[in-house]
């Protein structure tokens, strides 16, 4: 079998359900397609993942998220990961 991008799409897709997450078929999600970020996912997951967060520090944490302040693919993509993985720095 041919490897293409729907290929992959669909293998990815498989293995994060494994996972436990929830596929959603972006069409059928509600929202601003201006917007890459979906506030109210993103601000939910902060929650879950920090118990007993402020609401400063989360829309603090969101607006790290979201105003990385770059502007190649590359450099966002990078920078995204880097906050992901190394975690957000908020007062």
């Amino acid at each position: 079998m041919p490897i293409n991008e729907n290929t992959l799409e669909q293998a990815i897709i498989a293995e994060l359900q494994g996972l436990g997450y929830e596929y959603l078929y972006g069409p059928d999600i509600e929202r601003d397609y201006h917007e890459v970020l979906l506030e109210d996912c993103v601000k939910s997951s902060l929650m879950s993942i920090n118990p007993g967060i402020t609401m400063d520090i989360l829309n603090e944490a969101y607006k790290a998220i979201k105003d990385l302040g770059l502007l190649r693919l590359e450099e966002l993509n990078a920078s995204f990961h880097k906050l992901m993985i190394e975690g957000i720095p908020v007062s």
